[in-house]
């Protein structure tokens, strides 16, 4: 697999891989060599996808610091009817949006609404058939590197790193925004969602965010952090919505968390390196009409490490 930025080979029993959605033949090896925290020379605004390798196995049989389609019936969501009644729940049908890229970044403050400092992605063979719907989805996922330094800190930035999901309207999606009165439930909620997120914080608020450490059990954390996995997240007061030309940009900022979940989120976020994480992205339903929920986008990130980011950009790369 070729990386801009470095040549990755990964070695395993399957010599000859494919993707779901493009023939690729992957070489399997067993070493990597990685560089930590790299600099990127900057000739430009940096391309997508060029800090963080796509490979085409599925944990375990993968590399450190790679990342994946996702198996999206792994994924449980709402079902009517009668949700709040009822309760139920069920596997997710296929996401409105696939993965196209990840890159892993290191900055020295957030970096808020990152898609309008990277290249453009060309869209330009992509009609949604929805004036809200974007063609690109991008979500940004902000980590700060170290712990609030105290219960009472109001820090809401800092030096951190963040993981940063490109996804691209699927085929399906399009030929359902054709007549929106015959879509399925979930891509009404988003073409919804979509119109209404970016000034109306009741709507932004049903953001919701499922991640799941596939080897959670294997890395002797507290049972009251166990408990959580794979338990969905609402981003209520800490996420911001973006629009641009041909994409939505939605960022979770965890510098603005409370900070008992600061800390917690860090007890985690310090071992991301040791965690095949599969993170999923849905729209909260409510009523029956809004039900069965569908993730509108998901991918696994494979042990993604802070010390393997790229700093991106040049303000991260002066020395203080």
């Amino acid at each position: 697999i070729e990386n801009n930025k470095k040549n990755i080979i990964v070695k395993n029993d399957d010599n000859n891989i494919k993707n779901n959605n493009e023939d690729t033949k992957v070489e399997l090896k067993n070493n990597i060599e990685t560089n930590t925290n790299e600099t990127h020379v900057n000739t430009g605004p940096p391309e997508i996808g060029t800090t963080f390798t796509q490979v085409f196995t599925v944990p375990p049989n993968v590399p450190d610091h790679t990342w994946c389609f996702a198996d999206h019936k792994s994924f449980s969501v709402r079902i009517g009817p009668d949700y709040k009644k009822h309760g139920k729940k069920a596997p997710s049908a296929a996401p409105l949006y696939s993965p196209i890229a990840v890159d892993v970044i290191c900055t020295k403050l957030r970096k808020d609404h990152i898609t309008q400092k990277m290249a453009p992605i060309d869209t330009s063979d992509i009609n949604t058939n929805h004036p809200h719907v974007p063609p690109i989805f991008v979500i940004q996922m902000q980590i700060p590197s170290e712990p609030p330094t105290s219960m009472f800190s109001n820090a809401e930035d800092g030096p951190g790193w963040a993981i940063v999901m490109y996804f691209k309207i699927t085929e399906d999606t399009c030929n359902q925004l054709l007549d929106i009165n015959t879509a399925s439930p979930a891509v009404k909620l988003f073409a919804q969602w979509c119109e209404k997120a970016e000034k109306d914080p009741a709507w932004r608020a049903r953001f919701k965010v499922i991640c799941s450490c596939l080897n959670l059990d294997q890395m002797g954390l507290p049972n009251m952090i166990v408990s959580y996995n794979a338990k969905p997240v609402l981003i209520r007061r800490t996420g911001t919505f973006y629009r641009g030309t041909n994409y939505c940009e939605f960022d979770i900022h965890v510098h603005k968390f409370a900070n008992l979940a600061k800390q917690s989120i860090h007890m985690l976020s310090s071992r991301c390196g040791e965690m095949y994480m599969q993170i999923g992205f849905v729209v909260e339903g409510r009523e029956d009409h809004e039900l069965p929920e569908t993730l509108f986008a998901a991918l696994c990130a494979n042990k993604p490490q802070e010390d393997r980011g790229e700093f991106l950009f040049p303000e991260d790369q002066e020395e203080d």
